[in-house]
């Protein structure tokens, strides 16, 4: 599992949170989210189980949370050098 990048806005490490809900009778939610608390940037994911919740559901969550989360953070820093390549070829 990759290592949790920074806030892509302030820098901040963010902080992970995972909710186990009933959905119905024979359904649960699980809602892993990485959240950086400077910046209130939230990443979600929500797995449906139809079954009882096991730990092996909480992990899955939690890596496709973080990859998630990682890869809006490479977004985010491409979408920054792309407009800063943008720049220097105006200013040529």
């Amino acid at each position: 599992m990759d290592e949790l990048k920074r806030c892509p806005f302030c820098g901040m490490i963010p902080r992970t949170e995972v909710t186990a809900t009933r959905f119905s009778w024979d359904e649960y939610h699980i809602d892993f989210s990485v959240r950086c608390a400077t910046c209130s940037i939230r990443k979600t994911v929500r797995l449906k189980i139809a079954k009882s919740v096991e730990f092996s559901d909480v992990d899955k969550a939690k890596i496709l949370a973080i990859n998630a989360w990682n890869q809006s953070v490479n977004v985010m820093k491409n979408r920054e050098k792309l407009a800063q390549m943008r720049r220097k070829s105006f200013d040529l």
